[in-house]
């Protein structure tokens, strides 16, 4: 469910996804309830703030389904380290059912397009789908995994480490 006050876009899910999902570990998504609010305008940090290894949720995909940090709970770059299911995800011992990389089922196949969004992070910006870095204009920052296109600030999904966002732009 999304709806939104004067501050915030407020997304509520059970975090499970709207495509299919396989178990590819020993744990199986579950509903879980959460409740993210978004700052609707999001205020720039004088320096930005690194994702750090113990963050493990970063942002929300669009449809309801957690988006993770690079690293998983070992403190090892999490795509390197975990097997991950044809969507780019998995559960958690909890079963949080979340992405480590691009989310590749989201509806209409949107995760492969740059120009599209995927979904928020919590400082407020969008993530935008997969963008190659070393081709991309204007240039991703490597600190934040973003940039500045068209007046605005957004974050993209990369295939390579941050995968999501490396450090936040935003409070």
């Amino acid at each position: 469910e999304k709806r939104e006050n004067k501050q915030f876009l407020i997304i509520e899910t059970n975090n499970l996804p709207d495509h299919e999902y396989h178990t590819n570990n020993p744990n199986c998504a579950k509903p879980l309830k959460f409740k993210f609010l978004i700052p609707k305008s999001p205020k720039i940090l004088n320096k930005p703030k690194n994702i750090k290894k113990k963050t493990q949720i970063i942002g929300v995909a669009l449809n309801g389904v957690v988006i993770a940090g690079p690293y998983d709970s070992q403190n090892k770059i999490a795509p390197y380290n975990r097997q991950i299911d044809q969507c780019s995800a998995h559960a958690d011992p909890a079963g949080m059912y979340h992405y480590h990389f691009t989310p590749l089922c989201l509806e209409g196949n949107i995760a492969l397009d740059p120009t599209k969004q995927i979904g928020w992070s919590f400082d407020g910006y969008k993530i935008m789908g997969l963008a190659d870095r070393q081709k991309h204009q204007p240039p991703i920052d490597t600190v934040t995994n973003g940039h500045k296109h068209e007046d605005e600030f957004h974050y993209h999904a990369t295939v390579d480490f941050p995968f999501f966002i490396g450090a936040y732009k935003g409070k």
